[in-house]
């Protein structure tokens, strides 16, 4: 759906606020569709990317800390490209790991392991780069645009754009209610958007896990050798 339609369903079909004057303008509605979507993909990491500028980087020799791009989420694969002359697409993945089993050492050689600083919001390779490699990544990610235009579409699936209007409508009547009489209708938006993040987060989950999934990522025993 495109963002005009979007802005008449949450007005007339949602928030039942066709006649004048409106109790919401159109920058308010905007604003709160906007939140949503930068929430919904927050929230879900519906959004991967591994062709944007900020998803590769060349390394520096003898240092082992790159700060990221702001608007990356989470990184899903981290890899060294093997030739970047002849062949791009090939290259050898890094593995992820966690602060208990970041690498004191510092060995120099090509990076074959990473861990995420969240405070400073960077990557720590290991072992420390002695030459110059291009790093790539596929990374979740927020929103590149904010929608402005009537025709501007939402950087979600269309599954999910109607969702977007139960937040809106939450938010709206959340913050236009002095006597507390939207309450109930509130609640309402609200529990159906925390719904909808839930199943998406469950359905994407279920796609990246493949036809055979393994709880890897609740593994708190020892690396395997």
């Amino acid at each position: 759906m495109i963002l005009g339609e979007l802005m008449t369903h949450l007005r007339c079909a949602v928030l039942r606020d066709s006649a004048l004057p409106q109790l919401w303008t159109d920058t308010e509605l905007l604003r709160y569709l906007n939140e949503a979507v930068d929430l919904f993909a927050r929230r879900t990491h519906c959004i991967t990317d591994d062709e944007s500028l900020f998803t590769t980087f060349n390394t520096v020799v003898g240092q082992s800390t790159y700060a990221l791009d702001k608007r990356i989420i989470a990184i899903d694969e981290m890899g060294v490209v093997l030739d970047p002359e002849t062949d791009t697409a090939s290259y050898h993945p890094m593995s992820s790991n966690t602060r208990g089993q970041q690498h004191t050492s510092f060995r120099k050689g090509r990076p074959c392991a990473y861990t995420i600083q969240t405070r400073s919001n960077a990557a720590r390779l290991w072992p420390v780069p002695d030459d110059v490699y291009k790093v790539v990544m596929v990374v979740a990610r927020k929103p590149l645009n904010k929608l402005v235009n009537s025709k501007d579409i939402p950087e979600i699936d269309e599954d999910y754009h109607l969702g977007l209007c139960d937040y809106a409508a939450w938010r709206a009547l959340t913050n236009n209610d002095p006597e507390g009489a939207n309450m109930a209708a509130a609640d309402k938006f609200f529990g159906a958007w925390s719904l909808m993040v839930r199943d998406a987060k469950r359905d994407l989950r279920r796609m990246r896990a493949g036809q055979f999934p393994q709880a890897r990522d609740n593994w708190t025993g020892k690396r395997a050798r």
